[in-house]
């Protein structure tokens, strides 16, 4: 490994740390609409508590899952078969399609996401939005939700 990539972790490592002191709230429900709550989970050391892990929804799913969240919940994911991807596909309540790509099968998929959504508090959860499109309207969608109130 060079130089670069060492003080680079090095970094990362005190910055994580420093970051695990300071932390109060460590069961937090991370709703995100790509990997990103995974990372933060990761950083902080914290159980995953969200079935929204390694995989993505696009900006316009992830606001029509946020806005019925409980039906997208406790509505079963269905494979989607030949989806023309590399990794599985998934499609939930209202047509919601779920991107699973670290995921090696279907099967792998929801054995986790199901496992996960049991750790679910809706009393303890951020939501984040990562929205590459580059379009207004999910953000803005996000920020009215009773979720970020």
């Amino acid at each position: 490994m060079g130089i670069q990539k060492r003080v680079l972790n090095f970094l990362h490592d005190k910055i994580n740390a420093k970051n695990r002191e300071r932390l109060n709230n460590t069961t937090p429900t991370l709703i995100c609409s790509n990997c990103a709550g995974g990372f933060i989970y990761h950083w902080l050391g914290l159980q995953f508590r969200s079935p929204f892990i390694n995989l993505f929804l696009t900006p316009e799913d992830f606001v029509k899952a946020l806005e019925n969240f409980d039906e997208f919940i406790d509505t079963p994911i269905q494979e989607v078969k030949d989806s023309g991807k590399d990794y599985p596909v998934g499609v939930g309540a209202l047509g919601i399609k779920v991107y699973f790509m670290h995921y090696k099968s279907f099967a792998e998929a929801i054995e986790k996401w199901n496992e996960r959504k049991q750790r679910i508090d809706k009393n303890n959860m951020g939501v984040m939005l990562s929205n590459y499109a580059g379009g207004v309207q999910a953000a803005e969608a996000v920020r009215r939700l009773a979720l970020c109130a």
